[in-house]
């Protein structure tokens, strides 16, 4: 079916209503879809208002198909200066759209559901001897995909807000993958549940704020990039990588999959005269334990800043553990704490740091409020060559080279570091303070440490008794 017309377009339906496969309305004034009590269904609809806006609205199910033959893909193709409603507006009724290009120059786009919403944009064809996957896309000045009670599923293609934001809601599980998100100012995602976050490039020019009634998963994603605040906030647990101008993140625990936030410090916050005073601090802020190591096949895992980074547990422990050399790897895992302008505050019930190397610019405040608070390095087994490389390499101490660099058998430790360039480092316990195997350094500044109390346990040395490391 097609229909052209200059003047206003309107379709309506007391119960369902089908549209036939490439059915095109085209005017320049608005369309206007919709059924009263039924669903509304469509394969690969080409709708044009050069002038006006569309709304197309069911208050049933919603489903835009495409037509697809094996080697060639025919979008759903929806185009409106001044703006497109898509979806159901009934209690829980699913709207679904597949491989759909939806355009507005001047105006939003709003996609709802009173129920589930589903963007699919993977309709996999071929061409020639490759395949391929056919994907939509969503330009407009601002766009809103909106779930009210259902599952929102969006993926493949990519989402643009051209002068304004890109607000993704849903009043249930939140999924959002394989497609990229772009905005010249802000990205929102909320979810009621759980929100995950996979493989997707998500950039916005100002603010990007994740926050969940559940879990936020986004460890897997690609790119989180906001050059305002990055901010994640989450009842449940989180994990997640991504880098923005101020870094704020909010749960109860983190997930199994840690965290690697980056706080780069921008422009935009230093020109705000509300968010100047945080920018390029890393805060995180959780309600138990705060527990982060490297995996096997991990070297490292880093918190980097460009100023302060806050880490906090209002009920639990700080536990940052390096891990020991892995089977096959020549390095340690580390982990690396690194402000360059800023300064560093740790505080929990208790603090474990093993295996970490600290370097900020200013203050380090490291407080246990309840329990004791350890430094320490990391000791490894020795059976063959040293992997104290940088006593290998260095031109000094030439008997503890000559003694090394031969086969050894016994237990090397591998220091911690804490140093500051011009600040002071304070150690604070509720109960006892236990360092061992750490270098701590203030080089312009003092070292305080503070011991409330006596150690819980008997002191144990982390040298595993094997006796004095053997010549062999």
């Amino acid at each position: 079916m097609s229909l052209k017309t200059q003047g206003t377009i309107n379709i309506a339906a007391k119960n369902n209503l089908i549209l036939r496969t490439d059915t095109s309305l085209l005017t320049k004034k608005d369309i206007d879809v919709q059924t009263d009590i039924g669903n509304l269904y469509a394969k690969s609809l080409n709708v044009s208002s050069s002038e006006g806006k569309v709304s197309i609205l069911g208050n049933g199910n919603v489903n835009l198909e495409t037509q697809n033959d094996g080697w060639y893909t025919l979008k759903n193709r929806i185009n409106a200066k001044n703006g497109i409603i898509l979806g159901s507006k009934g209690e829980n009724a699913i709207t679904k759209i597949n491989t759909v290009d939806l355009k507005s120059t001047d105006g939003n786009v709003l996609l709802l559901s009173g129920g589930d919403l589903t963007l699919d944009g993977n309709n996999g064809y071929t061409t020639g001897m490759k395949a391929a996957v056919a994907s939509g896309f969503i330009n407009a000045k601002d766009v809103t995909l909106w779930s009210k009670t259902g599952v929102l599923d969006i993926s493949s293609g990519v989402i643009n807000a051209s002068n304004g934001g890109i607000s993704i809601r849903a009043g249930n599980n939140a999924q959002v993958h394989d497609i990229d998100l772009n905005s010249t100012k802000n990205i929102e995602i909320n979810s009621d549940k759980d929100l995950i976050l996979e493989r997707t490039n998500t950039r916005a020019n100002q603010h990007i704020a994740l926050s969940s009634k559940g879990n936020i998963n986004a460890y897997q994603n690609y790119i989180l990039d906001a050059k305002g605040v990055l901010s994640a906030i989450s009842n449940g647990s989180i994990d997640g990588q991504g880098y923005g101008g101020a870094v704020i993140v909010e749960a109860n625990q983190l997930s199994n999959n840690g965290i690697d936030f980056r706080a780069t410090g921008s422009e935009l916050l230093q020109l705000d005269t509300k968010l100047k005073n945080i920018n390029g601090n890393l805060s995180i802020q959780l309600n138990k334990d705060f527990v982060i190591k490297p995996t096997h096949g991990h070297d490292t895992i880093t918190l980097v800043a460009e100023n302060d980074i806050d880490v906090r547990s209002k009920q639990g422990a700080i536990r940052i553990e390096g891990e020991n050399f892995a089977p096959n790897l020549n390095e340690a895992g580390f982990v690396g704490i690194i402000s360059r302008k800023g300064g560093l505050s740790l505080e929990g019930t208790s603090v474990d740091i093993k295996g970490t190397k600290i370097n900020v610019q200013k203050d380090i405040n490291i407080v246990s409020t309840k329990g004791d608070l350890v430094i320490d390095g990391i000791a490894d087994k020795v059976n063959g060559v040293s992997k104290k490389k940088d006593l290998i390499n260095s031109q000094d101490d030439q008997e503890k080279k000559n003694f090394i660099a031969n086969t050894i058998t016994g237990v090397e430790n591998f220091n911690s570091e804490l140093s500051t360039n011009t600040g002071n480092i304070n150690i604070s316990s509720k109960k006892g303070v236990s360092i061992t195997g750490a270098n701590i350094d203030a080089k312009q500044g003092i070292v305080n440490i503070q011991a409330q109390g006596v150690l819980n346990g008997k002191y144990r040395a982390t040298a595993k008794k094997k006796g004095p490391l053997q010549k062999n």
